[in-house]
């Protein structure tokens, strides 16, 4: 047999993310067997898959809840660079980053917060309640054969969704739980024994735990062909009445798109590889907007971004 060329790596990489972002607990085993590939390749694949970054999460965001909501704040300082570092230490930002654009701070918080308190605060550009965060299945694609299938879709016009509106859960964790998410967030299949021996707690506890998951947490598995660091992040505030459509358009995008719904609209974070490609997506959402499939839109590029690690108690 052959060496293995870099094609026929990467197709297997893409099938070891179909099968981890439709079920993020599925044993190496029954990984294997579905993809037609030895324990033992899949083992060494998943390894650099994670080391390279190729294979991102599966990270688990919490949905919003009756008792448990967060909120997005886009804003604009005069010094966003010391506001940046400054917010590592602000109580209740689980998350913020550092941007270049329509604004320059973006923060999550797990409560509502007021900004205009803040050392060269100018304005709030958008602040909403967060709704749930999800990244779409992607296809193995190149960005030429991605481009042409985008503005295909986006010919077709707006398609009509109705979803119907769903009764936010009842989140009925306490500190352990939230203890419990703070240690799988960023990898939801990593092992349990080291966790169970950190925690002190009982197998079963933790299963327990892990089974409320699915009712309360997105599970957010990324796939970036040539690792997440060789892509530049550019954030886009999309205002729409067609969310379906837009994350249709986006799931045509060879890395995996991270997208929030928030108050009229989705907040989506796109990867990309090339200035031209960039030239094309913003040629894309432009063509959205003359198509109706947005109404309007804010853009900012990342620069940094921070996670916070704090527990509500």
């Amino acid at each position: 047999m052959g060496k293995i060329t870099y094609m026929e790596k990467l197709h297997i990489y893409y099938k070891i993310y179909e099968q981890i972002y439709e079920n993020p607990y599925l044993p190496i085993d029954a990984l294997a067997q579905k993809i037609s590939q030895s324990r033992n390749t899949v083992s060494k694949y998943l390894k650099e898959m994670r080391e390279n970054a190729i294979l991102v999460g599966p990270h688990l965001y919490v949905n919003p809840a009756r008792n448990y909501t967060q909120c997005i704040g886009l804003l604009t300082f005069s010094d966003p660079l010391s506001i940046h570092r400054g917010l590592n230490t602000l109580p209740h930002v689980i998350y913020h980053a550092l941007t270049f654009g329509d604004w320059n701070i973006l923060a999550v918080s797990d409560e509502p917060l007021d900004f205009s308190h803040l050392t060269g605060f100018e304005n709030l550009v958008y602040w909403s309640r967060k709704g749930i965060t999800f990244s779409p299945r992607v296809s193995m694609v190149d960005w030429g054969q991605a481009f042409e299938a985008i503005h295909r879709q986006i010919r077709e016009g707006p398609h009509p969704h109705s979803g119907s509106r769903e009764t936010l859960p009842l989140l009925t964790w306490g500190s352990m739980e939230w203890d419990l998410y703070h240690l799988f967030k960023y990898d939801a299949r990593q092992k349990n024994t080291p966790i169970i021996r950190q925690m002190k707690v009982r197998y079963r506890t933790l299963k327990s735990w892990k089974d409320t998951l699915p009712g309360c947490c997105s599970f957010v598995t990324g796939f970036y062909p040539e690792g997440l660091t060789s892509y530049s992040q550019h954030c886009f505030l999309l205002e729409t009445s067609y969310p379906q459509t837009v994350t249709d358009i986006f799931s045509l995008i060879p890395t995996s798109p991270l997208i929030t719904r928030v108050d009229k609209g989705m907040l989506v974070i796109v990867h990309m590889k090339f200035p031209e490609g960039l030239r094309d997506l913003f040629c894309a959402i432009y063509d959205m907007q003359k198509m109706g499939i947005i109404e309007r839109f804010l853009q900012a590029s990342l620069v940094f971004h921070s996670h916070g690690d704090k527990t509500p108690r």
